[in-house]
Order: C-alpha cells, then sequence, then structure tokens
C-alpha cells in the first residue's frame, strides 16, 4: 500500500472509531445506562465499553453486534458520522398525558435526557393544577 492511500486508511479508520465513540456514549447516556450496566446487558467487560468510548477500542464484528443488541440499534448506527444537531418530532410521536383539570402535559422529546425533565404544559382556560409549594428559604437549581 503507498503512502497516501495508507494515511487515507489510517485517517478513515480513526473517524469511525472516533464516531463510534461519540455515538455508543450517547446512546448510553440517552438509555440511562452506566458504562457497567451496558457491559452487562452486551455480555462483554465493562473495560470494552470503556475503551470504545474513550475511541482507543479496535472491536471485533462480534464484540458490535453484542454492544448494538444491548442498546436495541442497528451497527451501523454505531459507526454511523454524527447526525444533524437538530432533530424534528412530530406532535403525534409525543405521547401526552393529563393533569389537574383542563391541564395537558407533553415531553419536549419523546427520548429521555439524563438529568433533565423537559414538559410542555397546556393550560386550558380556568385550568385547574394542584402543585407542592418550595419551603421557606429554597431556592432554584
Amino acid at each position: 500500500m503507498d503512502g497516501a492511500r495508507q494515511n487515507r486508511w489510517m485517517n478513515d479508520e480513526s473517524r469511525t472509531a472516533g464516531n463510534l465513540a461519540r455515538n455508543l456514549a450517547s446512546l448510553r447516556h440517552t438509555r440511562s445506562l452506566t458504562q457497567d450496566a451496558l457491559a452487562k446487558a452486551a455480555a462483554v467487560p465493562r473495560s470494552t465499553i470503556a475503551n470504545l468510548e474513550s475511541g482507543d477500542g479496535n472491536p471485533s464484528l462480534a464484540v458490535l453486534v453484542k454492544v448494538a443488541g444491548a442498546l436495541g440499534v442497528p451497527i451501523d448506527e454505531l459507526l454511523a458520522s454524527p447526525r444533524a444537531l437538530v432533530r424534528r418530532w412530530p406532535a403525534d410521536e409525543v405521547a401526552t398525558r393529563s393533569k389537574g383539570r383542563g391541564v395537558t402535559l407533553r415531553d419536549l422529546v419523546p427520548e429521555p435526557v439524563p438529568d433533565e425533565m423537559m414538559e410542555v404544559m397546556d393550560f386550558a382556560p380556568g385550568a385547574v393544577m394542584g402543585g407542592t409549594p418550595h419551603l421557606p428559604g429554597s431556592t432554584a437549581a
């Protein structure tokens, strides 16, 4: 293999490892999984997940199949180039629920976001919803 072709191949390999690292960490966080929990679900050592997320891993096809299966995604989603940072969900893909009288709640996005609660609250005229007041001296985080 000539030098230019070898450099291109190494760049492609590095880019794919970076895609895998970024996608794996993102999918794991979206599913609120620890590295240990994902490793157990995929039946691989936790160090394998850590290596893949660092971009240093060189996984076998068997490892990719196990990890993709544990995350419920096809292998190509693990290796794909980064997606656009913006995504649109049609309203019918986002579940709604009622709270109180005349109040409709829906998640802002249908996928969980770690450590966040993002909801849209729609109040009809005259709507009533009970709640728990903040204790004196509490502050918003």
